[in-house]
């Protein structure tokens, strides 16, 4: 995992990346067999099975003595910022994300383009489905032989003539 965040950095800031060492003794262990090593009882729904893959990993760091050790130990900045960050006890699961990196990213100013990167809202498609619903609507049978043109103006129109209140 330190390599990976390394590698990512550097991508960032672009750099080169080596994939050298960047495997962890955990690469290969399904999930299914950590979560069991760490639980006796098999979760019952997807949920419980996030919170519990979430509690094996984060509760790594969250001892006095973590056991967070790392055998590349560098005076690089960015080794050190790495191992700052994973030293550091895990937020509380309600805690938000967003605002704490938000606060620290003075702190670890390499790692936050990165946490910008992955804690960002996915790009929905909601929006492109209500267009292409809207031109579906606009293609039946008695105007199957519309143009590209013309359909694109009777969907500028349908679109937008409520935000006028019909009035034209």
């Amino acid at each position: 995992m330190y390599e990976v965040l390394k590698n990512k950095i550097r991508e960032l800031e672009g750099g080169s990346t080596t994939v050298a060492d960047s495997a962890s003794e955990d690469d290969d262990i399904p999930l299914k067999m950590l979560i069991q090593e760490t639980t006796a009882e098999t979760p019952n729904t997807s949920r419980d099975m996030f919170w519990q893959t979430y509690e094996h990993f984060a509760g790594e760091g969250t001892s006095g003595n973590s056991q967070r050790k790392w055998e590349h130990q560098s005076v690089n900045t960015l080794d050190k910022e790495i191992n700052a960050y994973t030293n550091l006890p895990v937020i509380a699961r309600f805690d938000n994300p967003v605002q704490w990196w938000n606060d620290n990213k003075l702190r670890f100013a390499k790692l936050f383009p990165l946490a910008a990167i992955y804690l960002s809202a996915p790009a929905g498609s909601v929006a492109s489905e209500q267009v292409f619903s809207e031109a579906g609507n606009i293609y039946d049978a008695r105007r199957s032989r519309l143009t590209p043109d013309r359909a694109e103006a009777l969907l500028f129109v349908h679109h937008n003539l409520p935000k006028l209140n019909f009035k034209y």
